[in-house]
């Protein structure tokens, strides 16, 4: 489990996904908001995030990792649901994400299944995931800003034709 103020990062205990929880931790702490964006929502780093967000790291090993499960049923009870944020590292979402983020149970019972939005990091290789990880993490930032991912990837698009 990788934590930052705001934001917790929750992964298998396996080599692979501990090296791309690391790797999303500082790709994370070392983004910097573009100036146009910042001086719209008056926040330059994800420090200023205060707000509690939560991001599964999802593989096969995911839905029966007893740790990740007792937190996100916790972020759930405190109403967190929509700080939930996915990555999904391999696989298909209905094989590598806990149930409790594809159905969610209504204080009347009734029970809503969801389709959660992920980031994508699948790829053959462990490199071509770390490569994806620089883009895709903007997925994950968008939301925790209050932006939409096209305010934070044009920016990123124009330095790199810069």
């Amino acid at each position: 489990m990788t934590s930052n103020d705001s934001i917790t990062i929750l992964c298998p205990h396996d080599p692979e996904s501990e090296r791309i929880s690391s790797c999303l931790d500082k790709e994370l702490t070392q983004y910097r908001v573009p100036r146009d964006v910042a001086k719209r929502i008056g926040k330059h780093s994800v420090n200023e995030i205060t707000d509690p967000w939560l991001i599964v790291i999802c593989t096969p090993e995911t839905p029966s990792d007893p740790d990740i499960n007792r937190e996100i049923d916790r972020f759930i009870g405190l109403g967190l649901y929509s700080n939930i944020l996915t990555l999904l590292v391999t696989n298909s979402p209905e094989q590598c994400f806990p149930q409790q983020l594809l159905m969610e149970t209504m204080p009347d019972g009734t029970v809503r299944v969801h389709e959660p939005l992920a980031a994508n990091i699948h790829a053959g290789s462990e490199k071509e995931k770390l490569r994806k990880l620089k883009v895709e993490k903007l997925r994950l930032l968008a939301p925790m800003f209050g932006v939409a991912f096209d305010d934070l990837m044009n920016r990123r698009r124009r330095a790199r034709n810069r």
